[in-house]
């Protein structure tokens, strides 16, 4: 797996350019067509190099921005005043339910009765 730290990407992307440089003049000073030397393998090589670092580094600055984002959400919900609760003063009355008895202990009760 590559490198996460974007100092060391920066520094591989500079030298696979410097790599691609190279390469396209060696092959104009033997010269090598421009629409050849693009087909030349060691020229698409370090090309895709230079494309998967520049996804590495895209990708580590969407997670950087990601990052900073959620820090500012973060500080805006400490900063947000908190809801108080509502206090009732008679909560144990409204919520609970008689307890019922079950159907088949009723239905015993009233047969038992008559």
């Amino acid at each position: 797996m590559g490198s996460k730290h974007e100092p060391s990407l920066l520094r591989q992307k500079a030298y696979f350019e410097f790599l691609l440089d190279n390469r396209r003049a060696f092959l104009s000073e033997n010269g090598v067509e421009p629409g050849k030397a693009a087909k030349d393998a060691l020229v698409r090589k370090v090309k895709a190099q230079i494309k998967a670092l520049n996804y590495r580094l895209r990708r580590i600055a969407e997670i950087e921005k990601k990052k900073s984002d959620m820090a500012k959400f973060r500080e805006e919900r400490k900063a947000a005043p908190r809801r108080e609760k509502k206090q009732d003063g008679d909560k144990a009355g409204k919520n609970k339910k008689a307890p019922q008895e079950p159907k088949a202990k009723a239905l015993k009760a009233e047969k038992s009765g008559t």
